[in-house]
Order: C-alpha cells, then structure tokens, then sequence
C-alpha cells in the first residue's frame, strides 16, 4: 500500500494542476493507510516541500508505550518482562510487557544536569482496550517493570525490621 501511495504521489507531484476545482498549483494527497490524525504539522496553508511531515496518523487501538530506561537498568530487560503502568491518569494500573529493547543508547541531560546514557523500551499493552481507551499518543504514563516475582512471599514494613544489638548474632 506504501509503494501505491508512493507511486500515486510521483504521477501528482508531475501532472500540472491540481483535481477539478482546486485552486491552481494544488494537490490532492491521500493518505496510505486508515487511521486517524494524531498530529498535525503545518497549522496554516502555505506552501510545503516535497517530504515534509503534514499530518501524523495511527490507529489509537494498536498504541504501545515508549518508555527511556537507563543503560544500566535496560541490561535487565528482556523480551516478554512484565510492566506495569502507573499514573497515566486513568483508574487502574495498566498491565504490559516488554516488547523491545532496542540495541543502541542514547544520552540525555537530567533534570539535575547529569547527563545519562539511555535506551528506549517499547512496551506492548495487555489490559482490556476498554481500561485504556482513553490513553493517547504522546501521553506520559509511569512504567514499573517487574524483574523478580516470588508467590506467597512475606511482607513487611521496613520500620518493623532491627538489627540485633550486643552479642553475636
């Protein structure tokens, strides 16, 4: 369907004109693929070069969530590793999985100043389309992944934890 589009837009880009009733030096351009429009680039109509970005367009159900991780926590991470995803605004905490780690780093500045080597996650959302329906493109959501997970284990606050004092043990 790409290669159609890309066809279709070489014989527009020759022909003079633009469609019946258009204004002069115009061209109808269609998109190749359905979905709907996520962002628009050019806010005004004026001219525009060929390649440049109009409009961005998905499909809001097949949304997935990147996430920077660092470098030294992406090691970790593995195809398949459960995520949960926290504070996007919506009710419950969202479950996911590692789809990919990608294999190159990039570095970014912290709001401390430091600058960090970090590494995009993408993570593949597993609840009900209904519990996320209302998360968009470009939303900030908080990722928890999980490395370890033990059945059955006993928890307790930290503040009821001492160390034994005087003797040996």
């Amino acid at each position: 369907a790409t290669a159609r589009h890309q066809v279709s837009a070489a014989k527009a880009a020759l022909q003079p004109g633009g469609p019946q009733g258009a204004a002069p030096g115009t061209t109808a351009i269609r998109s190749p693929v359905n979905g709907v429009v996520l962002r628009r680039h050019a806010q005004s109509a004026r001219p525009v070069q060929a390649g440049e970005p109009l409009l961005d367009i998905g499909d809001p159900a097949a949304l997935e969530v990147e996430v920077d991780v660092l470098s030294s926590d992406a090691v970790r991470l593995s195809k398949g590793a459960a995520v949960e995803l926290l504070r996007w605004g919506g009710g419950p905490v969202l479950q996911g999985a590692v789809a990919r780690v990608e294999p190159g780093a990039f570095t970014k500045t912290s709001a401390l100043g430091v600058e960090e080597q970090r590494v995009w996650v993408t993570v593949e959302l597993l609840s009900p389309r209904e519990q996320w329906s209302a998360l968009g493109e470009a939303y900030r959501v908080h990722a928890r992944f999980v490395l370890r997970s033990v059945d059955g284990a006993v928890t307790v606050p930290s503040g009821a934890l001492f160390r034994p004092t005087g003797g040996g043990q």
